[in-house]
């Protein structure tokens, strides 16, 4: 199969699968031509199947922009609205920010992007109402699909379609995005990704939780997406008051939970082996190169002012006090934690933990020394006492 063959094809297939036509600016298209080259050209090892589940995550997000073409016409007047002040959280990949995201979700104060949402951008309608849409139903099989494929992932990163989920789901439609990289061993998709300015992603980006949120303007929002880090200026561009939660964990430890869940989604994604010494290699490559940018950015906003926040939060605290994190994010914030949700939040903690034993990996099964990396984030490990 060549996928370069696919470009037009893959567009008509998402057109017939939605009934919409219109696929917004064109400028996507550079990144899908160069994802699509990257994958005949980099030699990725498909088995079982994988090539199918390839096109389909490439159909996927065509019809993501589809949707979100599509519910912008239908909701123009969202658009002017601000984006009433989002708490983001960031940092290091597998440093709590999913536990973290979905503790502080239970908070219905407070929107959220569910991952079936993200995938078909529309008007948030009542939770209530989800089992009767056709798109949350198809969000749901495709999930219980993949687990199926590779059950092992839901002791890494367990994933609903009513679940809240990452940014990187809407800013991937672009096709300049650190999704591709992580979900494919394609480098020279990668070197050309690592050029590119994220803005305009975020841009679109931003006008989606305007088309999410369109009924519930005025609740702020909340955010996640451990790639913000990396691309602060082109997310404060967009939300230039967000409380920025930034979570931290020891790098070494941190990159092999990382490259072990990128390395069975690869394998899941491709259907063939997948390195996960190249895989460990990568992360560290990446990873190091966005901590750096994340650290600029806050240098210069604290020389020259902003209305930006941001809390830092470790990880080992986090684990060791979910409760207290969160009432001193919340202070921090300048919001009140209502009892109730409070209740719920401990109630959950005490579910979570008593679930089981969680993730296991060894770093050097990827590459990753101990030395090299932490030589790699010797500033940032220094700056924040991870």
């Amino acid at each position: 199969m060549s996928f370069v063959a696919l470009l037009e094809p893959l567009h008509a297939e998402a057109q017939r699968r939605t009934g919409f036509d219109d696929f917004g600016d064109p400028g996507y298209r550079e990144g899908l031509g160069r994802l699509l080259a990257a994958v005949d050209d980099d030699g990725v090892d498909f088995a079982d199947g994988g090539a199918g589940r390839v096109a389909e995550l490439i159909t996927a997000t065509l019809v993501a922009r589809l949707y979100a073409e599509e519910g912008w016409k239908r909701r123009p007047d969202c658009l002017d609205r601000p984006l009433c002040r989002p708490l983001v959280i960031t940092g290091f990949p597998r440093s709590g920010t999913t536990a973290l995201h979905r503790l502080l979700a239970l908070d219905p104060a407070m929107q959220a992007v569910p991952r079936w949402l993200a995938l078909t951008p529309m008007p948030r309608p009542p939770r209530s109402s989800w089992p009767e849409f056709a798109e949350f139903r198809a969000a749901s099989g495709r999930l219980r699909a993949e687990d199926a494929i590779t059950p092992e992932v839901a002791a890494i990163h367990a994933m609903a379609a009513a679940e809240v989920d990452e940014c990187i789901h809407l800013l991937k439609q672009d096709f300049s995005s650190n999704f591709w990289g992580s979900s494919l061993p394609i480098p020279s998709y990668d070197a050309w990704w690592r050029k590119q300015d994220e803005a305009p992603s975020y841009v679109r980006a931003a006008d989606m939780l305007r088309l999410i949120g369109a009924d519930t303007p005025t609740t702020p929002w909340l955010l996640k997406n451990p790639g913000h880090i990396g691309s602060l200026d082109a997310l404060l561009a967009v939300m230039p008051d967000a409380v920025v939660v930034q979570t931290h964990r020891d790098p070494y430890a941190a990159l092999g939970s990382l490259a072990s869940l990128l390395t069975v989604l690869a394998r899941r994604n491709a259907g063939g082996a997948a390195d996960p010494v190249v895989r460990g290699k990568r992360e560290l490559e990446v990873w190091s190169a966005a901590l750096k940018r994340g650290m600029a950015v806050r240098d210069r906003l604290a020389e020259q002012g902003g209305t930006a926040v941001f809390i830092d939060v470790r990880q080992p605290d986090l684990h060791a006090d979910p409760l207290r994190t969160v009432r001193s994010i919340y202070r921090a914030a300048g919001r009140e934690l209502d009892a109730g949700v409070e209740h719920e939040m401990s109630a959950t903690v005490a579910a979570d933990r008593a679930g089981g034993a969680g993730h296991q990996y060894d770093p050097a099964d990827f590459g990753l020394q101990r030395d090299e990396t932490d030589a790699a984030f010797a500033a940032y490990k220094a700056r924040y006492a991870v």
